[in-house]
């Protein structure tokens, strides 16, 4: 079999040689018909040695039912976090820890045909993650994403979504290990942590928190970012490829938190049918190339979130918050600058519990192999008819580098800064550093 490959391989060669002689001088043209000729060759090795059993780089292979194409990537890292933080009864005593992380760690499956495919992403590490315990309602599930895809649907601009994935809300930029305020609504995430302040471990649990760990949350840290993990139908529409809009209805499934004892139900119905109760929208508009503008809009409903007897006269069953994003990279200078304002209503399903977050960074491409970065974001809080102010400043300085094999490091600092004035002598401010490094790979 290899003389028979090597003997193709050769004719292959010799052909398009004799082809281009005459237009030698032709280098860009020479370049595309050798590219082309490497694609065959792999091909051609792949389908000797039967199939995907032998060697050949191929994108994609071949489902069971040969009913389209399925292509497999995923992206995982390894991550150290080294954290001291002022804790949150003493801003004198300073809670040191280290912590080893493999929360994102992904593999992502599509199915079919370029239009028309199924896409899959398994949470190698949520299974054993304990996001759950910070009452938000992540779930804790393998199957992260499912969703079936369409585009272009009848040759049109018109797109649609179905299953269970991430809603159309938000920019949600940042820069590596330390994540943003505008990814996660909770105190850490899958890709990293976003408070420095924020508990460690089982201190996002209230029976450990009461039991041995006092090094809790510090502030309040409910704030809007991604949804993700819901079951939705969504809809899209592109034009000239300068304006997309996107409109999903979902299921909200924040019923872990607030002391709920069942999950999606309240009282002898639903705490989300599904029915334009849980929306989102977004659009992006391209004016050039080079620069894109976001503007999104989210409700979440929780029909039990909203009574008044269980959880007190602020209780709210909707929640809001708008988006506006930008991300700009100059035509001559490798730098890419981003930035996002969120603005958010009866969060947290409570009445008078508003927030602003505001963000700005870059990212510097120094060289092929290394950049460098920076990110500066506030998030402000005001709730109980202003009694209560709390506030965090975070900066973040991050440098990778990339190795020829794909593989990349990622070194973090990021400092915080919370601040609150909550009334009858409620005053306070705290403190935290976090050293990050992350090994990782995305295939």
């Amino acid at each position: 079999m290899r003389i028979v490959r090597n003997s193709i391989s050769a004719l292959l060669l010799c052909g398009v040689l004799c082809a281009n002689f005459a237009r030698a001088e032709d280098v860009s043209e020479m370049k595309a018909e050798m590219a082309d000729m490497k694609a065959k060759m792999a091909a051609m090795e792949l389908a000797l040695a039967g199939g995907n059993s032998g060697g050949g780089d191929a994108e994609s292979i071949q489902s069971m039912k040969k009913k389209g194409a399925v292509t497999i990537g995923g992206d995982v890292n390894v991550d150290i976090l080294v954290k001291r933080r002022a804790d949150v009864t003493n801003s004198n005593d300073m809670v040191n820890s280290t912590e080893f992380s493999t929360n994102s760690a992904n593999l992502r499956f599509k199915v079919g045909q370029p239009d028309a495919y199924l896409y899959i992403k398994l949470d190698l590490d949520d299974p054993w993650s304990d996001d759950k315990l910070d009452g938000i309602g992540d779930q804790d599930d393998l199957l992260e994403e499912v969703r079936f895809v369409w585009k272009n649907i009848r040759s049109t601009n018109w797109g649609m979504v179905f299953g269970k994935g991430e809603v159309p809300y938000g920019q949600d930029k940042t820069l590596g290990i330390i994540q943003s305020y505008h990814h996660s609504d909770g105190p850490t995430s899958n890709e990293g942590p976003v408070f420095i302040v924020a508990g460690t471990e089982e201190a996002w649990d209230p029976q450990e928190y009461s039991r041995n760990n006092p090094h809790a949350n510090v502030g309040s840290t409910r704030h809007p970012g991604e949804t993700d993990n819901v079951f939705m139908v969504s809809v899209d529409y592109t034009y000239k490829n300068v304006l997309k809009f996107e409109f999903a209805v979902f299921q909200n499934n924040e019923t872990y938190g607030r002391g709920a004892s069942t999950r999606g139900m309240h009282e002898d119905r639903a705490d989300d049918h599904l029915g334009f109760q849980s929306v989102a929208a977004r659009m992006w508009y391209l004016p050039t190339d080079n620069l894109t503008f976001e503007l999104s809009f989210i409700k979440k409903h929780v029909d039990s979130f909203g009574d008044t007897d269980q959880y007190g006269k602020l209780a709210e069953a909707d929640a809001y918050a708008v988006s506006l994003g930008f991300d700009y990279t100059p035509r001559t200078v490798p730098l890419n600058i981003f930035g996002e304002y969120q603005q958010a209503w009866d969060w947290s399903h409570t009445s008078q519990y508003d927030l602003k977050i505001a963000q700005i960074g870059f990212m510097w491409n120094m060289s092929a192999a290394v950049k460098y970065g920076m990110m500066y974001e506030w998030l402000g809080i005001q709730g109980n008819n202003g009694q209560q102010n709390e506030s965090y400043q975070k900066v973040v300085a991050s440098l990778q580098y990339n190795f020829l094999n794909g593989m990349y490091s990622i070194l973090e600092y990021g400092y915080e800064y919370y601040n609150a004035e909550i009334g009858h002598g409620g005053d306070d401010a705290r403190s935290g550093q976090l050293f990050a490094f992350r090994t990782g790979w995305a295939f």
